[in-house]
C-alpha cells in the first residue's frame, strides 16, 4: 500500500492508508490506528470526516452514507452516538439524540412531505411522547409505540375538531372526547377511529362556537358513564331549563359507527325530550316524546317520523290512541276497514238488550225539531300546545267495541278522547278524520258512518238522547239525499233530505195517540213532495179521522188544487187556500161540527242544519330529529 508520511503532533503522524476492502483513510495515526482528525472513504460511496480515538470513529464527524444522506455530530464505534443531525437524500431531517447508531431518544425530525414530529424515538420510531404536525394543520400530541400513535393523545384536525383521549393502534378507541367548532362536543366511547358505543353528545346554540372553554357549557361524563352539563361561566344563552328550554341539546346513550344508533335519551334545546330507540342518527323504533308545550307521544317510530301504533296526549288534553303514519293520525293498511253498516250493526246489537224492555219516550218532544241539536260534526284534536291528560268520557254513552272487517286481516282503528269527553273511533287519513267510524259526542250523540275531512259525508246514522234517529246519505256534514228519520215521538220519515231537511220525495207517517178520553186517534201520513222541510208540491194525506187529501200543498197546508175524500163517503175537489177549500159559487163545505172535516195534524219538523267545525282532525306530533 501507497504512505503518505507527514510531520504532526508529538507521536502522531498524517498518512494515507488504503485497505484491503478498498477502504482509504487520510488523517492521523497514533500508535499505528487513526486518532484524531481524518477522512475515511469506501468505494461504495461512503465517506466520514472528523474525530478518530485509537482507530475508531469517535467525537465529531460528519459522515456521507451510499445512499446520500449525510450525518454531523457525535459518533461512537463507529456509528453515530449522542447529539446529531441527519439530512436524509429526499431532504427530510432528524435532529436529536443518537444510540449505537440509531435514531434513539428526544430529536425533531421534518420529513420530505413536510410532516414535523418531535419528542421521543426509538430505533428511527416515535416512540414515547411526542408532537407530529401535517402541512394541512393536522396535529397529535401524545404517546406513541413503535410508530404508532398509542395511549393517550390530542388530535388538532384541519377542519378544527379536536379529539382528547386513548389511541390503540393509531385509532380512536376507548374513552375519548371530541369537539367541534360548531359547538357540537362528545365524550364517550369509540372502537376502530369511530363513535362506537355508549356515550354523550352535547350541542350547543349557534353563535357560541369555537373553543370548548370559551363556551359557556361544557360536558362531562362520569365513571358510571352518566352524562353531567355544567356552565363554565363565559357568556352565552342562560342554562337553566323550564320553558325556555335548557340553550343546548344533549344525547345520552348509544352509538354505532358515529351515529345515534340503540337505546338513547335526549333533551332539546326548548325543552322537548325524547327517550327511546335510535338507528342511523334518527328516532327508530319505540320512544316517547314529550314536548316543552304538555304534548306527549309514545309508541313507534321509523326513521325520525311517527309511524305504527302509538299513544299521542295533546296539550288541550285530548288523547289519540291508534296508527300514525309520517307523524299524522292515518289508519291506512293492507288490511280492508268495515263499512258504515257494519258499524250501525255492531251498534245495533250493543242496543239489542235495552231496546227488548222498550224505549222510555215519556215527556219526549213531539216535535224534534223544537230544540237545535247540538253540532254534530267531531272537534279535531288541537296541536301540541298547552294541557294535561283528558279525562276519559263520562258524559257520552260509551261506543261498542270496534268490529273487524277480516279475521285474517285485523284492521287497527284510531280512537280520540277529547277533554270535553266526545270521542271518535275508525279510520283517519292524513291526520283528518276519513272514511268508517263511530263519534260520540259529550252531549249524547252518537254517529256511526262515513266521514270525509273530519265531516260527515257519505252513508251513516246519528242518534240523539232524546230518541231522534237519523239514517241515509249525508253531504259536508248535512243530511243530504235519500234517508230515513225516525223521531223521539215515533214518526218515521223516509225519503230525500237537502241542507239538513227533507226535501224531495217523501213519506212520513206519525203514531197513533190518545185523546183526553182515552180514545185512539189514528196518526198522520204523508206521501209526496217536500221543500225545505215543509210539505210543499204534489202529495197524498192521510188524517186520523180517515179522510184523505190528495192535491197540492204548500209550507204544510192544503194550497192549490186538490181532492178531499172524507172518511163520510163524499169528496170534494177544487181549489183550496190557506188550508181551507174555496167554495164555488152556490156550492157548499161540510160545517164545524161535519164528521167529514179533516183533522189539523201537522207533521213534525226536521231538526236544524247541524253546525260543524270543518276543520281537519291533525294529530300535532313532532318533527324527527
Amino acid at each position: 500500500m501507497a504512505l503518505a508520511l507527514a510531520t504532526g503532533a508529538a507521536g502522531q503522524t498524517v498518512e494515507t492508508k488504503q485497505y484491503e476492502d478498498g477502504g482509504i483513510y487520510e488523517g492521523q495515526f497514533l500508535n499505528g490506528r487513526q486518532h484524531g482528525q481524518g477522512t475515511y472513504r469506501l468505494p461504495n460511496g461512503y465517506e466520514y470526516t472528523g474525530e478518530w480515538f485509537e482507530g475508531e470513529i469517535r467525537g465529531q464527524g460528519r459522515a456521507v452514507f451510499p445512499n446520500g444522506s449525510v450525518y454531523e455530530g457525535q459518533f461512537a464505534r463507529g456509528k453515530p452516538e449522542g447529539q446529531g443531525r441527519i439530512t436524509f437524500a429526499d431532504g427530510g431531517t432528524y435532529e436529536g439524540e443518537w444510540s449505537d447508531g440509531r435514531i434513539t431518544g428526544t430529536g425533531v425530525a421534518v420529513y420530505a412531505n413536510g410532516v414535523r414530529y418531535e419528542g421521543e424515538f426509538q430505533n428511527a420510531m416515535h416512540h414515547g411522547r411526542g408532537t407530529m404536525t401535517t402541512p394541512d394543520g393536522y396535529v397529535y400530541e401524545g404517546d406513541w409505540v413503535n410508530g404508532v400513535k398509542e395511549g393517550e393523545g390530542r388530535i388538532v384536525y384541519p377542519d378544527g375538531l379536536i379529539y382528547e383521549g386513548t389511541l390503540v393502534g393509531g385509532e380512536r378507541q376507548g374513552i375519548g372526547r371530541l369537539t367541534a367548532p360548531d359547538g357540537l362536543i362528545f365524550v364517550g366511547e369509540w372502537s376502530g377511529g369511530e363513535i362506537q358505543g355508549r356515550g354523550c353528545l352535547l350541542r350547543l346554540p349557534e353563535g357560541i362556537a369555537g373553543e370548548e372553554g370559551a363556551a359557556p357549557f361544557r360536558l362531562e361524563r362520569t365513571d358510571a358513564g352518566d352524562c353531567v352539563v355544567e356552565r363554565t361561566g363565559a357568556a352565552g344563552p342562560a342554562a337553566e331549563t323550564g320553558a325556555e328550554g335548557p340553550g343546548y341539546e344533549l344525547y345520552e346513550g348509544e352509538f354505532v359507527a358515529g351515529r345515534r344508533e340503540g337505546q338513547g335519551r335526549a333533551l332539546y334545546a326548548n325543552g322537548d325530550r325524547y327517550e327511546g330507540g335510535f338507528r342511523n342518527d334518527l328516532r327508530h323504533g319505540t320512544g316517547t316524546f314529550t314536548g316543552a308545550d304538555g304534548y306527549e307521544y309514545s309508541g313507534s317510530w321509523v326513521e325520525g317520523r311517527i309511524e305504527g301504533i302509538g299513544r299521542a296526549v295533546y296539550p288541550d288534553g285530548s288523547v289519540y290512541e291508534g296508527p300514525f303514519r309520517g307523524d299524522l293520525a292515518d289508519t291506512s293498511s293492507d288490511c280492508p276497514a268495515p263499512d258504515a253498516r257494519a258499524l250501525i250493526a255492531r251498534l245495533d246489537a250493543a242496543a239489542a238488550p235495552a231496546a227488548m224492555s222498550g224505549p222510555d219516550i215519556e215527556g219526549a218532544a213531539s216535535d224534534p225539531g223544537e230544540a237545535d241539536p247540538p253540532g254534530t260534526d267531531p272537534p279535531p284534536p288541537a296541536g301540541p300546545e298547552n294541557g294535561t291528560d283528558a279525562p276519559e268520557a263520562d258524559t257520552a254513552p260509551e261506543a261498542p267495541p270496534f268490529p273487524e272487517a277480516s279475521a285474517d286481516c285485523p284492521f287497527v282503528p284510531g280512537r280520540i278522547v277529547y277533554a270535553d269527553g266526545s270521542s271518535y273511533e275508525g279510520e283517519w287519513r292524513a291526520g283528518a278524520i276519513e272514511g268508517a267510524g263511530i263519534a260520540t259526542y259529550a252531549n249524547g250523540l252518537v254517529y256511526a258512518g262515513e266521514f270525509r275531512a273530519g265531516r260527515q259525508n257519505g252513508f251513516g246514522r246519528m242518534t240523539y238522547p232524546d230518541g231522534y234517529i237519523y239514517e241515509g246519505s249525508w253531504v259536508d256534514g248535512q243530511r243530504e239525499g235519500t234517508g230515513r228519520a225516525v223521531y223521539a215521538d215515533g214518526t218515521v220519515y223516509e225519503g230525500e233530505f237537502r241542507d239538513g231537511q227533507r226535501h224531495g220525495r217523501g213519506r212520513i207517517v206519525m203514531p197513533d195517540t190518545t185523546d183526553a178520553e182515552g180514545n185512539t186517534v189514528r196518526g198522520f201520513t204523508y206521501d209526496g213532495e217536500w221543500e225545505n222541510g215543509e210539505i210543499s208540491g204534489l202529495g197524498i194525506a192521510t188524517y186520523g179521522n180517515g179522510d184523505v187529501y190528495e192535491g197540492m200543498f204548500r209550507n204544510g197546508r192544503r194550497e192549490g188544487e186538490g181532492t178531499m175524500r172524507y172518511a163520510s163517503g163524499t169528496q170534494e175537489t177544487g181549489q183550496w187556500r190557506d188550508g181551507a177549500f174555496v167554495v164555488p159559487p152556490g156550492g157548499s163545505v161540510p160545517g164545524p161540527d161535519d164528521p167529514g172535516a179533516p183533522g189539523a195534524d201537522t207533521p213534525p219538523a226536521e231538526p236544524p242544519a247541524d253546525p260543524s267545525s270543518g276543520a281537519d282532525a291533525s294529530s300535532g306530533a313532532p318533527t324527527g330529529g
